[in-house]
């Protein structure tokens, strides 16, 4: 035997063989012009016969078009175009293709692969391409063209799942996904708790390290995690009207801004505005963690209702919300919140005047969950018609606003349904969102690639392994905060700890009570 010719195929050297005593070279031409042509065509992905569809895959969830960072999960998807066979390309300019051929509309790809191309092309754009075979005929779709941008996300989110149906809150829970994968645990659930409920947990500049989160109704208190440390707090004093609510870590991690207020919920006979949740009477503070101490001063304890915390990165200014008093049943119903800033001297718990950042009148709307970005530039917040609750406004938007400029806009992710709470990752290049765009009734977690011009751009739902998640899971995804890393405290150790005795939170004896004209000195003298 000896060897005639040699052709290289992907790297692969396949060699022809025959008896030297019987070599025809015009038969054996042909034999191998024959072999060649099968072997490329073998080899092939890419149906050599195909109709183009002049347009772009119908997919759920829509993945078109989107800016994804480089350390996501697989964004799988469903092509819900009926076909008796799909092949589908996923590429860039570096590295190898990842090729999936199947029967099957539930596109899964491979983790690690899709990392590995992720990786190799950051600045690239992501090339998809379907092909569907139907009928013994295959057709091609426009291809999908996302870009991948050097700017990983915080790599887990925080949030709450809890039921749509009023009814069925008992059932609820704190849990933390991590965003690189599917992995998905819980940080407490309430079960383990009696069924009562766990709200409003925050971090301090996406720390997860640095975490509070309140416990209702069965050993109440607030907890807070600082490096380590846990610590369950009674907060409830003398001199304010409730316990604490609404959080806002102070950046150096030595204070927390909380609400203090009398809410009341109702329901309404509106399709698009079904529920109502107003403040009787609201208030903020100022927590101490070192010195166990609440403070306030006349001018965030006023009779106007102040609402909705956030401190700015270099902790000088404490943003909120503000309305009027609730004087009577109209005003605590279709309230409208301004935005409006105080200074704030966290060393020395001192407080300057209150400025008015956006007015209500202007807007003609409610403002309510303001967020600074990390860059101090911008401010996010919504808007909807009433109140601060917008959870249950159709008309709830988000608006980006310019500290430079002193201008505002809405966001380009907005829908025709309820876009509400919102975060800022770390570093600013991203955000994330609750939207029922899905389905206008179950709130989701979007996120959008927020660029170095201060453009929002299309915003992608949190990928799910399964790519039909979305069509069944019925509960809601609740204040999804990005964070940088895992909540290292276990669950059975967040249980153990909710049933531990808690501290009483002290006044501070500097503050003058007396001067205090507003909702907590008026629910004071009404007991």
């Amino acid at each position: 035997m000896i060897k005639v010719q040699q052709v290289s195929l992907d790297k692969k050297t396949i060699s022809c063989y025959c008896e030297e005593s019987k070599i025809n070279p015009v038969a054996m031409s042909k034999y191998f012009f024959v072999l060649l042509v099968v072997l490329l065509s073998a080899c092939r992905f890419d149906p050599q016969n195909y109709e183009m569809v002049n347009r772009q895959p119908n997919i759920f969830p829509d993945y078109t078009n989107v800016v994804v960072p480089p350390n996501i999960a697989p964004l799988n998807f469903y092509i819900n175009d009926t076909a008796d066979h799909y092949r589908i390309k996923i590429s860039s300019v570096k590295g190898k293709a990842i090729e999936l051929s199947q029967s099957s509309p539930s596109v899964i790809i491979p983790i690690g692969k899709w990392h590995k191309l992720l990786r190799a092309n950051k600045g690239n754009v992501l090339l998809v391409e379907v092909y569907a075979k139907k009928g013994g005929q295959w057709y091609k779709y426009l291809p999908i063209r996302d870009s991948i941008v050097d700017e990983p996300i915080d790599s887990y989110l925080a949030y709450r799942l809890i039921n749509h149906v009023n009814i069925l809150w008992r059932e609820m829970g704190i849990y933390q996904r991590n965003l690189e994968n599917f992995d998905e645990t819980p940080i407490f659930r309430n079960r383990s708790n009696n069924n009562g409920c766990v709200n409003c947990h925050n971090f301090n500049r996406s720390n997860p390290a640095q975490m509070t989160l309140h416990f209702r109704k069965e050993n109440p208190g607030t907890v807070l995690l600082v490096d380590g440390v846990k610590k369950k707090l009674d907060t409830k004093t003398p001199y304010t009207m409730s316990a604490f609510s609404y959080p806002a870590w102070h950046p150096g991690g030595k204070q927390l801004a909380y609400v203090v207020n009398k809410v009341t919920q109702i329901f309404t006979s509106m399709i698009d505005y079904h529920e109502v949740v107003f403040d009787g009477a609201s208030d903020l503070v100022v927590y101490d963690i070192e010195k166990n101490m609440v403070t306030t001063c006349p001018q965030v304890s006023s009779k106007n209702r102040e609402n909705m915390p956030a401190f700015s990165p270099d902790g000088r200014w404490l943003y909120y919300i503000s309305a009027p008093p609730a004087l009577n049943d109209s005003m605590k119903m279709y309230v409208k919140f301004s935005l409006v800033r105080i200074p704030y001297d966290a060393a020395t718990h001192s407080w300057g005047q209150v400025d008015t950042v956006i007015s209500a009148a202007q807007t003609g709307k409610s403002i309510t969950f303001p967020r600074v970005s990390p860059d101090g530039r911008y401010i996010m917040f919504t808007m909807c018609r009433y109140s601060y609750f917008s959870i249950f406004d159709q008309t709830s938007d988000l608006y980006l606003y310019d500290t430079l400029t002193k201008k505002f806009e809405p966001l380009p992710v907005n829908t025709p349904y309820t876009e509400s709470y919102h975060a800022w990752s770390k570093s600013g290049r991203w955000f994330v969102f609750t939207s029922r765009s899905l389905d206008n009734c179950y709130s989701r977690p979007f996120f959008s690639y927020f660029d170095k011009n201060g453009k929002a751009h299309k915003a992608f739902v949190l990928p799910q392994k399964d790519p039909l998640f979305y069509k069944y899971f019925m509960k809601n995804y609740n204040i999804p905060e990005l964070i940088t890393g895992r909540v290292a405290v276990t669950e059975n150790e967040m249980r153990d700890f909710v049933r531990t005795k808690p501290t009483k939170v002290q006044f501070d004896s500097l503050v003058d009570i007396d001067a205090l004209s507003g909702a907590t000195y008026i629910y004071r003298n009404m007991h």
